[in-house]
Order: C-alpha cells, then structure tokens, then sequence
C-alpha cells in the first residue's frame, strides 16, 4: 500500500515521539541538543493526541507506520486551561521546573511545560486553533505535508473554525518556505523573540494553486489586508491568448489592421489568359478598387548629396564633378 494519511491511533503513540524529536531541531535531529529529549514530545505532540484526537492525523508509509503527523487544537484557550489542570500535573515531577533562567534547552522546555498561559497571545486573538506539522525528512518534498495539511483544516471547518495559526523559530528558512507555499501569512505579533507567528483561514486555498496571491481563495477576504480577489475565470489577453481561448482562434481580423490587398498580375508576355476578363486579376488575388489606388511616391533622394532630387526636373549622377567636390552632379534627363 502506498503512503497515505489516516487518523491517529493509540498505537502511533511512540512515532509521535519519534517523528518530534527528530525534527525539533529546525527540522533536523534534536537529540544532541537535548540531555533528556523526551520533554520535547510531551510538550508538542501527545498532549494535543490525548485532547483532541479527532484533530491528529499521520501519514502512514504503506506498513502502518506513522512517518509524518499534523495535530492541534481548535480553541488554543480552553487547551491551555486544560493542560494546565489535566497535563501538566502527569509530567510536572519529570520535567521540573529550572530555580533560574533557563541556561539550556532542557531548561527552556521545562519552563514552557509549566507556563501553558504562554500560548494567549492578544495579536492572535482571531486565530483560534493552532497547529503543529512535522514529517520526517525521508519523507518531505513529497506533497504529504499538503495532504495533511488539508486532512487538519478540513476537520477544523467541519467543527466551525475559521482561521488557525502556528509558531515556529524565525531561522527555519525551510520550513517558512513550506508555510509560504501552503497559503499561511506572517501576522505581526510585538515582542515575538525568535518566533514567527504564521496563520491563514481554514477554507483559504493555497498559494500557487486556486487564488494566489497570499493564500486567499477568491472571494474571501484576506484576513490581514482585508481585500479580495475577483470572483470568476480569468480572461486572458495578449498575444498568446488564441493559443488558451479555442474561440480567439475564430476571431476575425482586428478592424484596425484590415488584410491588405495585392496588385493584379499578369503574363510575362503582358497579354490577360484566356477566359477571363481584360483588366481582371489572376486567380488568388485580391482586386483593388479605384479609392484604394496607390499613391505617388514622392520624389527619390540622390546619391551622396543628402538633399532632396528633382526639383529642377533633373537626375542626380556622379561624374567626375562630382568626384571632385564629393557632392552629386545634376544632368538633364535623356
């Protein structure tokens, strides 16, 4: 069976574990950043797998096992409350909290586990439900991460939310540009640290497919800027439009560059064929009718002198005045 994604189970428990510590560290392996990398799965992944499951989905690899996961919330309030109350006490004696500043990353977890308040950002007030994703790196630039992009944001419209957000470290070049393709945009939020905070909507589509142009379907404003992309097709216009539009190819030509007739031709003896009519074209070409008659040309420039002919009827030639001044010499015609 080929990769496909499923809902979490109970038995993904471990892969969870694994797919997060392997990817903490700006997508790469945290574990040798971390004495006690355990912390890391306990903060981002099983919490949100015991509280809403309904919200975690996996990419399987074919076997049943879990290589890639998307879990979350749909009220960042009420999980902060409940992890507070219901997780942090399991984990609390674990992962104690650090007398000082945090001087590690073992520390900087343990203070994030026990201040589950950190997550109530006030600039991401209209972005309720928050999300994390994390594919191990044999399996990224495959398309999956959108697959379980869609699977999460399809089950969060489904229980009437409208828009999620999510964090991640500002150095993770990769991984925003990850985000950027799937539609999410950078909301402002003051004193971030080394975070960015990215959102979009939940019915948005995503950039480089159906409304480019910040992620936004058409339609739908955009939840920063506030404007909107036009509903319906888009016309095309240029020169390659005929080659897009089948009807373009059946357009008549552009009245202001009408076809352009030819003059008739005749014989090399100069007689009209047989059959046909004096004065009339040969076939294929396209008569001209009196008013459309060519006009005079005017009069032609001479040779070398730079000055208008045939103003005194004559025709300009060199000769061998003319070699002499370097100007044209005039002779009466004949």
């Amino acid at each position: 069976m080929p990769p496909h994604v499923r809902p979490c189970r109970s038995a993904d428990h471990d892969a969870l574990a694994e797919i997060r510590v392997r990817t903490a560290h700006l997508g790469a392996d945290a574990r040798p950043h971390y004495r006690a990398p355990s912390v890391l799965p306990v903060l981002f992944a099983h919490s949100y797998a015991a509280f809403e499951p309904e919200l975690c989905f996996v990419l399987d690899d074919g076997e049943g096992r879990a290589v890639g996961y998307v879990l979350g919330t749909a009220d960042t309030d009420r999980f902060a409350d409940r992890f507070r109350t219901e997780w942090l006490p399991l984990h609390a004696e674990r992962y104690p909290l650090p007398a000082g500043p945090p001087s590690d990353g073992d520390a900087m977890m343990a203070v994030l586990l026990h201040h589950p308040e950190r997550l109530r950002v006030p600039a991401l007030k209209d972005y309720p439900a928050h999300l994390h994703i994390d594919l191990l790196p044999a399996h990224q630039r495959r398309g999956h991460g959108r697959t379980l992009l869609r699977a999460h944001l399809g089950a969060l419209a489904e229980r009437g939310v409208s828009r999620v957000h999510l964090g991640m470290v500002t150095a993770n070049t990769p991984a925003r540009a990850f985000y950027d393709r799937l539609g999410f945009h950078e909301i402002p939020v003051p004193e971030a640290g080394e975070l960015t905070y990215l959102g979009r909507g939940t019915g948005e589509a995503e950039r480089g497919r159906r409304g480019r142009g910040g992620g936004c379907a058409r339609g739908v404003p955009h939840p920063a800027t506030g404007s909107r992309l036009a509903a319906g097709p888009h016309r095309v216009a240029g020169p390659h439009a005929a080659r897009r539009d089948p009807a373009a190819r059946l357009a008549p030509p552009s009245a202001s560059r009408p076809l352009r007739s030819r003059p008739a031709r005749l014989t090399s003896s100069g007689a009209v064929p047989p059959g046909r009519p004096a004065g009339a074209a040969p076939p294929g070409a396209r008569s001209r009718s009196p008013s459309a008659a060519p006009a005079p040309r005017g009069p032609r420039r001479g040779r070398g002198s730079g000055r208008r002919a045939g103003r005194d009827g004559r025709r300009p030639r060199r000769g061998p005045a003319a070699a002499r001044t370097g100007r044209a010499a005039c002779v009466p015609p004949g």
